[in-house]
């Protein structure tokens, strides 16, 4: 995939509409296009929006019904702002820094849900103590 996306100028990921994806959802999509250094756009929504705020990620947009009212009503109690989607294009467009603070957030994020890192994350929830060497 990572060919594929680099034909791309920016990715953007949307949250899933179902609750239950907003509550639960996996950050996996974000990731695997990250890993790609392509700047990607996540919305703000969710377990998405977690994801952001906890990376400190810059290129995340509001929803478009948040955007619509100046808004995000996912979770007004962080009142944080995003900027809707046709905003951060056009910053993403006019700032060359944006976009690649974008793609170096991107690949650092994406790093570190290597699977290798996700193995040794589940080994040691397991209780594993000993050391990892990858072998090939």
């Amino acid at each position: 995939y990572n060919k594929l996306f680099r034909y791309f100028d920016v990715l953007v990921v949307y949250m899933k509409g179902a609750w239950d994806k907003q509550l639960y959802g996996s950050v996996q999509r974000i990731t695997n296009q990250m890993h790609s250094g392509v700047p990607v756009l996540v919305e703000a929504v969710g377990v998405f929006e977690t994801f952001i705020r906890e990376n400190r990620y810059s290129c995340g947009f509001a929803p478009a019904t948040a955007a619509a009212n100046g808004t995000n009503t996912t979770t007004p109690q962080q009142h944080s702002s995003y900027p809707s989607l046709t905003q951060l294009l056009g910053q993403l467009r006019d700032d060359y820094e944006l976009r690649r603070k974008c793609q170096q957030q991107g690949l650092a994020i994406s790093s570190r849900y290597s699977q290798s890192k996700i193995g040794q994350a589940t080994l040691r929830a397991a209780g594993y103590k000993g050391e990892y060497r990858l072998t090939c």
